[in-house]
């Protein structure tokens, strides 16, 4: 089963969701997606870190908040 979490600072966030085949798909306030594939990710591991914290980079780390969501709340 699919796992989503929001990160959020305030009103800005994104919601990562992790698919059973270990694929990413990361989607911001916008509605802009970002699909990784499981190999994708594997190889970008490093790269899809550096974009979840590029997003937040002027904040410091205790502000941002990370919640899992339930399937109805996305």
């Amino acid at each position: 089963m699919p796992k989503t979490y929001r990160i959020s600072k305030g009103d800005e966030y994104l919601i990562v969701t992790i698919d059973d085949g270990g694929a990413y798909i990361i989607k911001d306030r916008a509605g802009r997606k970002v699909f990784f594939s499981k190999y994708q990710a594997e190889l970008m591991k490093f790269g899809i870190e550096n974009i979840l914290k590029s997003a937040f980079d002027d904040v410091d780390e205790k502000d941002i908040k990370v919640e899992e969501l339930k399937d109805n709340q996305t």
